[in-house]
């Protein structure tokens, strides 16, 4: 049956959607002069947010303890990933079964604010046309005051990609110490020399570029340090939050398949001590198991716990644990297998 309502609804979502692709490409084809390279800038920087933001996940669960799964906080500003995401609403009419999908207020909102950004990348990039030389029309980047940036932002995400993948295939199934730490830090200094020379080679068409332009790479190498081991030796406090019982509504705690979400007041002081209990313990998760005592005579293994705090402000907070254990955790009154087990059996 013809419905003009839904129809128009749809001709409101491909032409919202149309301004929305059409402007950012339009400000895409003036940041290079490059006909080969604007198809890869324009798919890149379509998606790169989302996927950076799941690697640095990624990568902090190598080394901060308590870690959570990624999230997808900023999958919103990867427009492509959250479109193909995006869920309709469905409601059933009467008693007959019969579902419905329609687009919601939110989505709407999504959508007319995409719509929007689009008008406004398709302006600067009028702008940018208008201010930007002729001289740039083979460059790759062709805005001079972009050039450094890409070059960075090459260089970070080299070492950020190539760093993870290789440390992955050098340790697949470590676990993570010093060693591996520093072997994960050089690795992600590979990857940012390939992307910051690569870069500096695309911008200058020459292979002559190692004679002085050192000094930046070493910068960048540094900042990465830094950031490194902020992370990995907790300066922003990461690990060792833990919310006050009072604050939390209820606490949602899954281990080994099981799963109990617990409202009441004892028990969520209950999971809390039980979460502080762990990280007072992080040395003991984090040991090799050669080291561990009895794990030679008794079995052995890891159980991921998640804890999942909804607080009463409205606010969420997150961990998640690989807990090694051997059988004998399991027969010690007040160990945190045993007071794990009691959680989720409650």
């Amino acid at each position: 049956a013809l419905n003009m309502p839904f129809l128009l609804q749809w001709l409101a979502i491909i032409v919202m959607m149309n301004v929305t692709f059409y402007g950012f490409a339009a400000f895409c084809a003036m940041l290079t002069g490059s006909l080969a390279v604007l198809p890869l800038v324009y798919v890149l920087l379509e998606v790169v947010v989302a996927v950076v933001e799941q690697m640095v996940h990624s990568l902090l669960q190598l080394f901060v303890f308590g870690m959570s799964s990624g999230s997808d906080a900023l999958t919103f500003l990867s427009p492509p990933i959250k479109l193909i995401a995006m869920q309709p609403g469905t409601y059933i009419v009467g008693d007959t079964g019969i579902a419905f999908a329609y687009i919601t207020n939110e989505q709407w909102l999504l959508l007319s604010c995409y719509c929007a950004a689009g008008i406004v990348f398709a302006v600067l990039g009028l702008l940018l046309y208008r201010a930007r030389r002729m001289e740039t029309a083979s460059d790759v980047v062709a805005v001079g005051v972009l050039r450094p940036v890409f070059k960075y932002c090459l260089a970070g995400g080299c070492a950020l990609v190539l760093g993870l993948w290789l440390f992955n295939i050098i340790y697949s199934s470590s676990v993570p110490g010093v060693t591996e730490f520093c072997v994960l830090l050089l690795l992600m200094m590979v990857g940012a020399f390939i992307g910051y020379f690569a870069a500096d080679m695309l911008m200058k068409k020459t292979f002559r570029v190692f004679s002085d332009n050192w000094k930046g790479y070493i910068i960048l190498c540094c900042v990465i340090t830094a950031l490194m081991l902020c992370c990995r030796y907790d300066v922003f406090g990461y690990e060792k939050r833990v919310p006050d019982a009072s604050s939390v509504e209820s606490v949602t705690i899954q281990a080994s398949g099981g799963s109990a979400t617990l409202a009441d007041p004892e028990d969520i002081a209950a999971a809390v001590e039980l979460q502080q209990g762990i990280i007072s313990r992080k040395d003991y998760y984090e040991s090799d198991i050669s080291n561990v005592s009895g794990a030679g005579d008794n079995g052995y293994g890891y159980i991921y716990a998640t804890f999942s705090y909804e607080l009463k402000n409205g606010g969420f907070i997150s961990r998640r644990y690989d807990l090694l254990y051997t059988d004998k955790d399991f027969d010690i009154s007040g160990s945190d297998m045993m007071k794990l087990q009691a959680l989720i059996n409650t």
